[in-house]
């Protein structure tokens, strides 16, 4: 799938849901859209789109709030790949799917890269940026252990993070610009179907992002307490082996082979 050089609307606001998220999405995608329609309402050509991703197997939410996008190869990775590259907002914004964070602040780290007054499509395109909401400091063994480990990484706070904004310009640049090295290459093949976690695909994102010199900012976010996942720490474990194997090829230059 090609992504359109020019954006026609200021933000496109991407939900990517897993299995498990997909019961909560349609309302979350109803509190995301009621929140923009007042945002557009207060903002002088402020425009919008909501992008749901999911998989083929899931039920679709109503459609009528958002455009669904339905996955044939699931996986954090590819999901981040399908909205950004079927998007058309100047700026794209990564929600969490499971109503974790609330839509005024997820809109926060959409303003770093576009200011308000600056809303209108028509205006200079942001330049290549990422923005990253940050979560505080996990509590569990193996949640923090990834967190750390992806932090060593990347030397970015919390880079495994599933709520992120970047300017289009940085989207194209992340996931349609040939790899330069081999490092790059793995980077861009986690982007594109290996990073099938969200911690993995986030890491791989940010990490690819520093080596493009993309310039990263980011902002402390207000999360909501959700219900764990019943497999979280099986996840927790698989991402923590991915990215240890990732940081051994950063340090030491191991061959690609997956």
């Amino acid at each position: 799938m090609a992504m359109d050089l020019e954006a026609s609307c200021s933000l496109s606001v991407i939900f990517c849901a897993s299995p498990r998220e997909a019961r909560r999405l349609p309302d979350v995608l109803l509190d995301a859209h009621q929140h923009l329609q007042l945002v557009a309402s207060e903002r002088a050509g402020f425009t919008f789109e909501i992008i749901a991703v999911v998989d083929a197997a899931d039920p679709s939410p109503p459609r009528g709030m958002a455009r669904v996008l339905e996955l044939r190869a699931p996986g954090a990775a590819e999901a981040i790949r399908a909205g950004a590259l079927g998007s058309k907002g100047a700026v794209l914004l990564f929600a969490p799917a499971d109503g974790g964070v609330r839509p005024s602040e997820l809109l926060r780290l959409a303003d770093l890269l576009s200011p308000p007054h600056a809303a209108a499509a028509a205006a200079a395109p942001p330049p290549p940026r990422v923005a990253l909401g940050l979560r505080g400091k996990r509590t569990a063994v193996l949640p923090r252990a990834v967190q750390l480990l992806a932090a060593s990484l990347t030397q970015v706070d919390d880079p495994d993070s599933n709520a992120f904004a970047m300017s289009r310009a940085a989207a194209r640049m992340l996931l349609l610009e040939r790899p330069a090295s081999s490092l790059d290459e793995l980077l861009a093949l986690l982007l594109r179907r290996g990073g099938y976690l969200s911690q993995v695909a986030g890491t791989a994102l940010v990490l690819r992002a520093r080596r493009l010199r993309i310039p990263i900012t980011t902002a402390k976010l207000a999360w909501v307490q959700m219900e764990p996942s019943s497999n979280s720490l099986l996840s927790a474990l698989v991402a923590l082996c991915q990215l240890l194997l990732l940081w051994v090829r950063t340090r030491v230059g191991l061959p690609m082979g997956m």
